[in-house]
């Protein structure tokens, strides 16, 4: 989860997404807010993540490059804001993508990938 600490040496993954407190006490762990950079030419961005947002925005497809982090867990759900870089100006920012359902793995050119598609263009955030 995102404040998780791995040490330099230890190259273990780094978590994009959590559950953040003040939605805890409403939702519970229905929702992991994830934050993941898009892939850029279809190559990974960031530690051979590579996650791929189709053209009209409706599914995200995720893997690794450098090992397999492909299990078939299904049903959960996210918040996804991602991070995409301007093609015109080169600046990096995130924004908000939608709530996607992991509804399984998708292979693409003979590469398993996890698959979410996304079931909401909006998320109400309610105070407790």
């Amino acid at each position: 989860m995102l404040g998780s600490s791995y040490s330099l040496e230890s190259r273990g993954p780094r978590k994009s997404c959590f559950v953040p407190s003040s939605l805890r006490s409403i939702y519970g762990s229905e929702y992991l807010v994830w934050f993941p950079k898009k892939a850029v030419a279809g190559h990974a961005v960031s530690r051979g993540w590579n996650n791929m947002l189709s053209d009209d925005g409706l599914s995200l497809d995720e893997y690794n490059e450098d090992w397999n982090a492909i299990d078939s867990a299904t049903g959960q759900k996210r918040v996804v804001f991602i991070q995409a870089v301007d093609p015109v100006t080169r600046v990096r920012a995130y924004r908000f993508a939608g709530v996607f359902l992991r509804d399984g793995v998708s292979e693409i050119g003979g590469v398993p990938r996890k698959h979410y598609r996304r079931i909401s263009d909006k998320f109400t955030v309610v105070h407790g």
